[in-house]
């Protein structure tokens, strides 16, 4: 049986007027590309309404005059790059006239503010998290919203609320820390990604197996879109293998998303 490794991977929403521009230029000024309002995921770099990256490069394409493409990789033990090359000529970002966030969300630097033919993000997208082990596992836990009152005798009245609420524990163990802690300068470990889902975004979960350290394309669909539970937003505590070997288990429990 084929090895699969999670993917796990948050939408981004684009609001109108609030961060929907990428500011630009291809050597003769800033030009402003405009992403269409609408809920987005860093999902591969191929053609797709949702797959922000594309849409990226779609919007740039309308907005300048040079013909650009989207490239990323996912790899299981250095995080996600993204890349936007230019086919035409050569360009560069501007990060701080542009109202998405090209630095947090997608890992782009200073060093993508000079003109060149690609531009690779130094940083890892904290959109996106890949573990270099494969799920230890996915079980799941049925839950209903109960209120139970106790009289003074004893006695006990229990009122069923709201049933059939299904959660799911996702369980990780003896990850690598570099794909476990954040560190300065890169996003690719979960802590990075967890300080933004913690946030009540919701991420779809993907499993694909690797080449190299690659992952093979992701279905178009996920196995199943989740938020992370209340325990999981308030705490990520992983627990360490031994204090001489760094690596990592925790498990997490996550609601089935409902728009």
């Amino acid at each position: 049986m084929a090895v699969l490794y999670p993917a796990y991977i948050q939408a981004v929403t684009i609001r109108s007027g609030v961060n929907d521009t990428i500011v630009f230029d291809e050597g003769s000024g800033s030009i402003t590309a405009t992403l269409p309002a609408g809920d987005y995921f860093l999902r591969g770099a191929g053609p797709g309404a949702v797959q922000l990256l594309f849409s990226i490069c779609t919007a740039m394409n309308a907005a300048g005059t040079h013909l650009y493409t989207p490239a990323g990789t996912y790899n299981i033990n250095s995080g996600t790059t993204v890349t936007i090359d230019d086919n035409t000529g050569t360009f560069k970002l501007d990060l701080a006239n542009s109202t998405f966030d090209l630095a947090d969300l997608l890992g782009f630097t200073s060093a993508n503010e000079s003109l060149a033919s690609s531009q690779t993000g130094a940083n890892k997208s904290r959109l996106v998290w890949i573990s270099n082990q494969p799920l230890a596992g996915s079980e799941t836990i049925n839950q209903s919203d109960v209120v139970q009152s106790i009289t003074a005798q004893g006695q006990s009245y229990t009122y069923v609320q709201q049933d059939a609420l299904v959660l799911r524990t996702l369980e990780h163990e003896l990850v690598a820390a570099f794909n476990t802690k954040e560190v300065s300068g890169g996003n690719a470990s979960f802590e990075a990604w967890w300080r933004r889902a913690r946030e009540g975004h919701r991420f779809q979960y993907h499993a694909a197996t690797q080449f190299g350290g690659v992952l093979n394309p992701l279905s178009a669909d996920p196995i199943d879109t989740f938020v992370l539970g209340e325990d999981a937003c308030r705490a990520f505590a992983p627990g360490r293998l031994s204090r001489g070997l760094a690596l990592y288990s925790w498990a997490m429990v996550c609601r089935r998303w409902v728009a």
